[in-house]
């Protein structure tokens, strides 16, 4: 039967010689996190590459456009949705100004 010292030393030297960490008093080192590879390129690259919508194509392509065509690009379902928030807005069912909301109410009443 080993010694309590004895043991510790054999630890210790296992730990060197199989390149581990030697921690004796087992604090957390985070060793085993960093241990692992990242994962963030695998992670990444199961995503495939994302398209260019159109408004970032529009805001490419819009200086060259209207230079030669003199209109801009328009994306028609944009315009539409615009148009869609005015014609609410005109009726007053528009998205309440910031702090004016039904919460916003419900305070003051008290």
């Amino acid at each position: 039967v080993m010694s309590a010292s004895r043991r510790m030393q054999a630890a210790e030297l296992s730990a060197r010689i199989f390149s581990q960490v030697w921690n004796p008093t087992g604090v957390r080192t985070g060793n085993k996190v960093l241990r692992q590879r990242p994962r963030a390129e695998h992670v990444l690259s199961y995503y495939p590459k994302p398209a260019v919508n159109f408004k970032e194509f529009r805001e490419f392509l819009n200086a060259d456009v209207c230079a030669w065509s003199g209109s801009p690009i328009v994306d028609v379902d944009e315009a539409e949705r615009v148009e869609k928030l005015d014609r609410a807005r005109r009726r007053g069912k528009g998205t309440p100004k910031k702090g004016q909301g039904k919460r916003a109410t419900i305070k003051k009443k008290k």
